[in-house]
């Protein structure tokens, strides 16, 4: 069997018997590029943009995108609803770890997993060889918990994903790197390009494995920097550095700033929680507009009027876009 990864939580797995089995595309995102497959089963762990574009999906293939079993060729699949968050989905949504089991071996795929699992799962899953998982946090668990849940699997080999890499650009600085997984778990650590694993093989690359291949059209650009005038408006220092709240919603943050994808530039709006350092809102599109901020406002769950304190950079551009946002929900 051969696994390959397409970067983020993308994978793509080829049994003995050529089965082709294309595991949460992203198809275009941030600066990842994958090629389009023709497999023939496509799962899906949740619908989230980044990892259900079955766009990048040809021909006559099987979807699978419910917590159920499913076989086709050579291949035999369980899902295992879990969830996306820590508190029964209410945050981000159902979640699908899937578990594969294809030419003697059993590969389990945690999606965006968010929490540990509880035993019953645990002795549900059963045995593992292969475990993918995300290591990445604030969307799903982070570097510490991912370890727990390796040890709670015990599998032979574990491959993470969904962690910070230069293909996500200034998106990739809500991830952590996989430094601190592979820190964290204190085993050995392979990398690859492609996995090439077997019954056989299977102990020789114990441990941790990282995989290369990302497939990207985009290089660094280089640009000449254009300094901005300053902005001098008189603004008192209502946050004074108190980054510590203990409140939810207490203060509210945010940043809009740009990337550059297919020769043209995307805009980013991110909104941050003070009290738990979490992105409870973004959106990303071509143009720098109220719309995008308003798009990226209607993410955030909860009451926006239970905000206490909004900081931004006081940019000159992003300052008439939130006024007229502001203006628009109010």
């Amino acid at each position: 069997m051969k696994l390959k990864w397409f970067g983020h939580s993308t994978f793509l797995l080829t049994s003995e018997g050529g089965t082709r089995i294309l595991i949460d595309p992203y198809y275009r995102f941030i600066r990842y590029r994958m090629p389009i497959v023709e497999p023939d089963i496509v799962a899906v762990t949740h619908n989230h943009f980044d990892h259900s574009k079955i766009q990048a999906a040809t021909g006559d293939y099987l979807l699978v995108n419910e917590p159920k079993e499913y076989i086709r060729d050579d291949v035999r699949i369980s899902g295992f609803k879990t969830f996306h968050d820590k508190v029964n989905g209410e945050k981000r949504g159902p979640n699908i770890l899937y578990r594969f089991q294809m030419d003697g071996l059993t590969i389990c795929h945690c999606g965006d997993l968010g929490h540990l699992l509880s035993e019953e799962q645990v002795n549900e899953i059963g045995k593992v060889d292969i475990l993918i998982i995300p290591v990445g946090g604030t969307f799903t668990i982070n570097a510490l918990e991912a370890t727990q849940v390796m040890r709670q699997l015990k599998p032979t080999i574990t491959i993470p994903m969904h962690y910070r890499t230069k293909a996500l650009s200034v998106v990739g600085l809500m991830f952590s790197k996989v430094d601190k997984f592979l820190q964290i778990s204190g085993q050995r650590t392979t990398e690859v390009k492609t996995l090439d694993i077997s019954k056989e093989n299977l102990s020789e690359y114990a441990g941790v494995v990282t995989m290369q291949g990302l497939v990207s059209t985009c290089t660094v650009a280089q640009f000449k920097p254009h300094k901005d005038k300053p902005n001098e408006s008189d603004q008192a220092n209502e946050l004074n550095r108190e980054f510590k709240q203990e409140k939810e919603l207490s203060v509210v943050v945010s940043d809009l700033t740009y990337v550059r994808v297919d020769k043209s530039w995307y805009y980013i709006c991110v909104f941050v929680d003070l009290y738990n350092r979490e992105t409870i809102g973004f959106s990303t599109g071509a143009n720098k507009d109220t719309l995008l901020v308003y798009r990226a406002l209607a993410t955030i769950k909860g009451n926006l009027h239970n905000i206490r304190m909004f900081h931004t950079d006081r940019g000159e551009g992003l300052e008439p876009i939130l006024s007229n946002t502001c203006a628009r929900i109010s």
